[in-house]
């Protein structure tokens, strides 16, 4: 490793870094951690720059996407399950993946204005709760 390079270059007994191993060990699982956290956050934060009319034909490749993302989420290692950004990670994409069936939905040419108003009465109902 690159920690006794000099030891084994002057023929030096090779002194054992645990922690530093130890250390170089998370921070690779931190670089691919961060890797996917910020692919995801980019990859679902730029959907809400697609208008409306256009999630009928991106819904597809909304969800594809977003389900690469969790397989990889899932092949991370499992020692980073316990760290509190591999939690926010998966539970990003998660909440993603249950809302993309109700976006399928509303996007559905069978939603009328009478449906759209009945939401609209709905969600302005709940504002206060």
């Amino acid at each position: 490793t690159n920690y006794t390079s000099g030891e084994e270059l002057f023929g030096l007994p090779i002194t054992r870094y645990p922690e530093l191993e130890k250390i170089e060990k998370e921070l690779e699982m931190l670089g691919r951690l961060y890797e996917l956290y910020t692919s995801a956050i980019s990859t679902i934060n730029g959907y809400a720059d697609i208008l409306w009319v256009n999630v009928v034909t991106n819904i597809e490749a909304m969800t594809e996407q977003v389900a690469q993302l969790q397989a990889q989420c899932r092949k991370l290692p499992k020692s980073l399950r316990d760290w509190e950004a591999y939690r926010e990670l998966r539970k990003t994409i998660d909440d993603f993946l249950e809302l993309l069936p109700l976006l399928q939905a509303l996007s559905s040419p069978h939603m009328r204005p009478r449906h759209w108003k009945t939401m609209q009465d709905i969600t302005v109902g709940t504002k206060g709760t």
